[in-house]
């Protein structure tokens, strides 16, 4: 009980409001006025049902048509995407075996340069010292 009396006293205090008075105006004007009710219940049966029953309708065609467009569009990507797939992985494969084929030959290209090159060093100054060794000898002769 002492609840009920507690929430009473805080709908009065809700009388002071602005938009309470209003409210309570209009809802005095509908009533004294029966003609309102009826022009809001026109209003409400023949703008509000049909403007919501068309929102409705484009609505829910708005989401079949987009599902739709959606999946053909996915469709047809995949569709694309698998036929990429299969020129491009197998090219790919390929090009990386022979892009490791090659790297490889430059490897094994560099690499006897740098042999070739060490062994004609070697050779050069072999040569150097036997050509100063056999002058050194006919030179003590």
């Amino acid at each position: 009980m002492n609840n009920l009396h507690l929430m009473a006293q805080r709908v009065n205090t809700f009388k002071k409001y602005r938009a309470v008075r209003m409210l309570r105006q209009i809802k005095e004007l509908i009533v004294n006025h029966p003609v309102i009710s009826v022009f809001l219940t026109i209003l409400v049966g023949l703008v509000f049902l049909p403007l919501l029953s068309l929102l409705t309708f484009v609505s829910s065609s708005f989401v079949v048509v987009s599902v739709s467009a959606l999946t053909i569009l996915w469709g047809t990507c995949m569709v694309a995407l698998f036929s990429f797939l299969m020129i491009l992985l197998p090219a790919l494969v390929f090009g990386g075996i022979l892009a490791v084929l090659v790297y490889l030959l430059i490897c094994f290209v560099l690499k006897m340069l740098q042999v070739t090159k060490r062994l004609k060093d070697e050779y050069f100054a072999a040569s150097r010292r036997l050509r100063c060794h056999r002058r050194q000898r006919s030179v003590h002769r």
